[in-house]
């Protein structure tokens, strides 16, 4: 995949540059969010033969039912027509790190991905990190803005849910973006960030964590006990925003 990906970007850049348009178009280059831990430590979705002695399994973030013995058969079998591979759990460990967990749950090794922007002749400073926190529902709002375009009300006297996400052109010159916050929600997990406080929880009945991602981003440090009142506050925050959102009812 990463062979078709860089040959076919490089076809799509050349074809730019052979007609004089590089330099005049923005290129946003993100990746899927989070490590994916499935399938158990080894990755593969085979017939088990079970040990009867629960163990936990090598993660922060799966438990295996039990102790998972495979046989040559099974091993055999790897890529064939009948097995699934991902690269499980241990991988997505090595993968994630230093984050918590993995894709699915919304502590940072679920929901941070890198975004490249590429427009030369718009962003003068080439090369460089910026450290604004994006998301997704910005890379709308950023092309609005950029093609002076306006963004519908209404379609067919049907009321259109507004933009949620914030122009990332700030960011170019190395500016703030103007947002107040930042939530998410996925199978039950759930998290909102205000400026570097960050509220987090795994599954729709986890105890809610706080971390300060200025001083500790792999959310090490939990600080809910302490400092319950931010909590509830951020807690808050969140629910408004999950039933504006719609993220209830679940289905």
């Amino acid at each position: 995949m990463v062979a078709g990906m860089d040959r076919n970007i490089g076809r799509l850049i050349t074809d730019l540059q052979a007609h004089g348009e590089l330099d005049n178009t923005l290129i946003l280059f993100t990746s899927d969010n989070g490590a994916c831990a499935e399938w158990e430590p080894f990755g593969f979705d085979l017939p088990l033969i079970t040990d009867p002695q629960p163990s936990v399994g090598i993660n922060q973030g799966t438990q295996a039912a039990g102790n998972i013995l495979r046989r040559g058969d099974d091993l055999n079998q790897l890529g064939g027509p009948t097995s699934s591979i991902s690269y499980g759990s241990a991988w997505a460990n090595a993968s994630a790190t230093p984050w918590r967990l993995y894709k699915h749950y919304c502590h940072e090794g679920g929901i941070s991905s890198p975004l490249v922007m590429h427009w030369p002749g718009q962003i003068k400073s080439g090369g460089q990190f910026r450290r604004q926190v994006s998301h997704l529902i910005d890379i709308m709002a950023t092309c609005v803005e950029l093609s002076g375009a306006r963004y519908p009300a209404e379609l067919g006297g049907q009321s259109i849910t507004p933009l949620e996400g914030k122009s990332l052109v700030p960011s170019f010159d190395d500016r703030p973006i103007d947002r107040d916050f930042l939530a998410w929600e996925h199978e039950g997990n759930a998290a909102i960030r205000v400026g570097d406080w960050k509220l987090v929880r795994r599954g729709p009945t986890g105890a809610w964590e706080l971390y300060n991602l200025a001083s500790d981003r792999s959310e090490l440090d939990d600080l809910a006990a302490q400092q319950q009142q931010r909590v509830n506050e951020l807690a808050a925050k969140w629910q408004t925003w999950a039933e504006r959102c719609h993220v209830f009812p679940k289905p």
